[in-house]
């Protein structure tokens, strides 16, 4: 299940009959509304008044009117913003709500989606702080007790030391250029899912430089290209779907490909790598990982399999090897961390425990980071950031629960 559609399912199961966390009370859109009309009509009239102005006046209408456009623009622009760090702020959509849950819906894992800096010395995730967890053995009700006003995304170094808060936001599917100057994620807003950038600043991102990325829709797991002017994305909630690539700036919006999901850039060629399954009778039948080449369109299968589906392939920095996740076919778990070489031959497991599905490369390839996470498990245990080794498979522990 694509990542963001699975952090709403999870909402939809913890959260049935609530609104979604941070949601706008109704009547912040009609002001919204109002205020998008009154720009327009003022639009509409300064412009009629200088069509009908003497020659002589109308350099001087004309930069008036420009300077109208730039200053209601400008206020849409941070109307925005301030609904996407309302939204963004509040509890994470991925996690239940402080309180008893019954056993049937899904875990909640405090820690997701870490990303390393540039330089390999720090890990980046987001992180809601759990309080307490407790377990009824009678009624099989789970509580969590989460300490909201500490969730964001978090900083560690390497070795386990100097665990911080960085900023109060939850970055989704987060990805740093090579060049390590800047991040794109997306972020849930009022309208669904959408792109943002950040400057990085002494290798951590600085929230006062977070940008909107605009796309033509709702838009998730974006990966910079490696040149870092170009994002590519897949668009699974507007049409048409499939991976699309847009500017750094946000221009030249275009589909490159109707079904390769979870695509990502090979670090020296001009090709993707992205899953794309088979469905039959509106069940899936098969799950491919896809090498697609941007510069000629050939499409190579490098993984294929009726057993099992694939997500979130991703080359390691060199593109010598990928490395993917993969459960049952007929869904559940476990989703495990897998690796082959550039072809997809010799695959092997890394992680044969059941992963959250996100992970990260380290940026020299030797290490990957993710989350040992199981939607059935309510312990302590559950849910934390580990560091695998590719070469030898060694795990070691790098957060804690309470």
């Amino acid at each position: 299940m694509p990542s963001f559609e699975l952090r709403c399912l999870r909402a939809r199961r913890l959260r049935s009959g609530e609104k979604g966390a941070g949601s706008p009370p109704p009547s912040h859109g009609r002001r919204h509304g109002e205020r998008l009309d009154c720009c327009a009509s003022t639009y509409r009239k300064q412009l009629t008044a200088f069509a009908l102005e003497p020659a002589t006046h109308m350099l001087e209408r004309f930069t008036h009117v420009v300077a109208s456009i730039r200053l209601c623009v400008g206020r849409l622009l941070l109307m925005a913003t301030t609904m996407v760090l309302a939204l963004s702020c509040s509890h994470h959509p991925s996690r239940p709500k402080s309180g008893i849950i019954p056993p049937s819906y899904l875990a909640g894992s405090p820690y997701g989606d870490p990303v390393w800096s540039p330089d390999g010395t720090h890990l980046l995730f987001d992180h809601l702080p759990l309080r307490s967890l407790s377990y009824d053995p009678t009624t099989g009700d789970v509580r969590y007790d989460w300490i909201d006003s500490l969730g964001g995304w978090w900083v560690i170094r390497a070795d386990g030391t100097d665990l911080h808060r960085h900023m109060a936001l939850y970055p989704g599917a987060p990805d740093i250029s090579r060049d390590g100057t800047k991040l794109v994620c997306w972020l849930l807003t009022s309208v669904g899912p959408r792109l943002f950038t950040f400057p990085l600043v002494g290798g951590l991102p600085d929230s006062a430089g977070l940008a909107v990325l605009p796309t033509p829709g709702r838009a998730d797991v974006p990966r910079w290209n490696p040149a870092a002017d170009s994002v590519v994305y897949f668009q699974r909630q507007d049409q048409p779907i499939g991976a699309w690539i847009v500017g750094a700036n946000g221009g030249g919006a275009h589909l490159v490909h109707s079904q390769l999901d979870y695509p990502d850039w090979d670090s020296s060629s001009p090709r993707l790598l992205g899953v794309v399954n088979g469905h039959s009778a509106g069940r899936l039948t098969s799950s491919q990982i896809v090498e697609y080449r941007l510069d000629t369109g050939a499409q190579r299968i490098l993984l294929n399999s009726a057993s099992s589906q694939y997500f979130l392939p991703r080359y390691a920095p060199d593109g010598s090897e990928i490395a993917f996740l993969q459960r049952p076919l007929t869904g559940g778990e476990p989703l495990e961390l897998w690796i082959a070489d550039s072809i997809g031959s010799q695959p092997r497991r890394l992680v044969g425990s059941s992963v959250l599905n996100s992970y990260a490369w380290s940026p020299t390839g030797t290490d990957i980071a993710y989350v040992a996470f199981s939607s059935l498990d309510f312990t302590l245990s559950n849910g934390t950031n580990w560091i695998v080794t590719v070469a030898s498979g060694n795990k070691r522990q790098l957060t804690f629960n309470p």
